[in-house]
């Protein structure tokens, strides 16, 4: 069974009320359901994207990563439909240690707060991991955080749980700036944030 480990539960708002639901089906038989914005890893892009009620129907056809039936491997899955509906509800997501992503309904994703987080390394299409060699090279070009500069802002076990280190290459490449880490560090680690006991 492939597992990601759990650390944050997100509950945005902590409130019932009236939204817009978006049912992404898939040819697998899953169904996600999903409020306002949520990032997928899209096999035919190779990338991660994040999909939207506006967006959504532009990605119907594209492959997706999916856990197969077993909960052993991953597969990619074709986006089939796209529906709408708007009922009372919450909103939450989750945050998982290292890899930042999880599976809901089995389908490979992760939280749309994260987006400019998510391509900054190239993916191997076959392993679905970091090319390594670019990886080594956007170190040599940008460097890499040390605790030093998050002290006092999160723990040193956070900072290793998160692979923070990265986020220099993140801000180097322009994908992000330091504001946003920091609002990504109000995001999490303030009272809307639930960690997941060990």
């Amino acid at each position: 069974m492939i597992t990601l480990d759990l650390a944050y539960i997100v509950d945005h708002e902590k409130v019932v009320s009236t939204r817009e639901i978006v049912h992404l089906t898939f040819s697998n038989g899953k169904t996600v359901k999903m409020i306002g914005e949520h990032v997928f890893f899209d096999a035919t892009l190779n990338r991660y994207v994040a999909i939207t009620s506006e967006n959504a129907d532009s990605f119907v056809g594209h492959k997706f990563i999916a856990l197969d039936e077993s909960d052993t491997a991953v597969e990619t899955v074709e986006f089939i439909s796209v529906n709408r509906e708007v009922k009372e509800t919450e909103v939450y997501e989750v945050v998982s240690y290292k890899h930042l992503t999880c599976f809901t309904e089995g389908i490979l994703s992760t939280s749309a707060f994260l987006d400019p987080l998510l391509n900054v390394f190239d993916i191997d299409r076959e392993t679905l991991t970091c090319d390594m060699e670019s990886v080594q090279r956007d170190i040599e070009t940008y460097g890499l955080y040390t605790y030093e500069d998050f002290e006092g802002l999160i723990s040193e076990e956070a900072f290793e749980l998160y692979n923070a280190k990265y986020l220099k290459i993140a801000v180097g490449k322009g994908y992000i700036t330091w504001d946003d880490i920091l609002e990504l560090i109000d995001i999490y680690f303030d009272a809307g944030v639930t960690p997941v006991a060990e």
